[in-house]
């Protein structure tokens, strides 16, 4: 599946998530991933690669280069400052990179997915970091990026494999509802 069509819908959509993200402030050098009592030579290469670097400047290749290991794990190591300063970069390599960044495309997608009770607590907290205006910004991306997956999608299977669709669109439609109850559902 490709990433968005360059559309008047994409460029809004990532100017919604420029303008939702913009006063989003640095964690700071020390606090980009959590800290542990042991050595995690992971996290260690993880804040070492972000250290310094704004979220705009982050592409998929520019991941790639910073930071040798796996990109889609960076997310799951994130301080929750961290998290929330680094969240539009990967938002923003879903909506422009999609076929190209391999996981670490879905997984600002997959921030938006039960993955079990393990990591529930952990999902739960790093949603709560957004902002009304950010939770727009994240279903606006999600909703562009779901009616364009899903035309590539028909345009290849047709109507009638619905469970294949449930395969690949799953967890997209899953983050979508979920955005989406969070927006109705915030203070």
């Amino acid at each position: 599946m490709r990433g968005l069509a360059n559309t008047s819908w994409q460029v809004d959509a990532i100017k919604n998530v420029n303008a939702a993200f913009a006063q989003v402030v640095y964690p700071g050098d020390d606090a980009i991933v959590e800290s542990t009592t042991f050595r995690d030579l992971e996290r260690e290469a993880i804040a070492a690669s972000l250290k310094g670097k704004d979220w705009r400047g982050l592409t998929y290749i520019r991941l790639k280069k910073i930071y040798r290991g796996d990109a889609s794990a960076i997310l799951w190591f994130l301080s929750l400052s961290g998290f929330h300063f680094y969240f539009p970069a990967f938002l923003l390599i879903t909506s422009r990179e999609y076929d190209s960044a391999d996981l670490t495309a879905n997984c600002s997608i997959r921030a938006f997915c039960s993955s079990g009770r393990d990591l529930a607590e952990w999902i739960a907290t790093r949603r709560a970091v957004f902002t009304r205006d950010q939770l727009i910004a994240i279903r606006t991306v999600f909703t562009v990026l779901h009616s364009e997956q899903d035309r590539q999608f028909r345009a290849r299977h047709g109507d009638d494999d619905e469970s294949l669709r449930v395969v690949l669109l799953g967890d997209l439609d899953e983050a979508l509802e979920e955005v989406s109850s969070l927006i109705n559902n915030f203070n």
